[in-house]
């Protein structure tokens, strides 16, 4: 019979230093949204990222992460956006997070699918893939 392998206290250090410094990424990613603020948006994406997604009309919208920049340069801050924020998945090095965005426009929300990697030791946000879907 197999010995269970445990974790070192560093490890479970390490990993419990990731999941706070995934968390506070996707804060910067919302208060980013929230206040209309795009430096704060380049601070959670990596420069590379890209977006994917679906609109209420179930339209889709791809491409990077320009895309956003651009809407919130257009369209002004999110001021009621509020998000439930989950990690689903965590290694050394990558994370999938899902964060559930509500009022992202007045009678919208967002399930925003977000995948992250650890590059030179920060966390980013590489990919948003997301649907949009009517208040309720």
């Amino acid at each position: 019979m197999e010995t269970p392998k445990h974790e070192s206290a560093d490890a479970i250090i390490s990993k419990a230093e990731d999941k706070k410094a995934i968390l506070a990424i996707i804060e910067i990613y919302i208060v980013g949204l929230r206040s209309g603020r795009v430096d704060l948006l380049k601070k959670a994406f990596h420069d590379n990222a890209i977006m994917y997604g679906f609109s209420v009309e179930n339209k889709t919208s791809e491409g990077n992460i320009e895309r956003l920049y651009n809407t919130i340069e257009k369209n002004g801050p999110l001021p009621y956006v509020t998000s439930k924020n989950t990690i689903l998945h965590l290694t050394d090095n990558t994370a999938l997070v899902l964060a559930e965005l509500k009022n992202t426009s007045p009678c919208q929300n967002s399930t925003d699918y977000l995948s992250l990697m650890k590059i030179n030791g920060s966390w980013k946000i590489i990919s948003k893939v997301y649907q949009l879907s009517h208040a309720h």
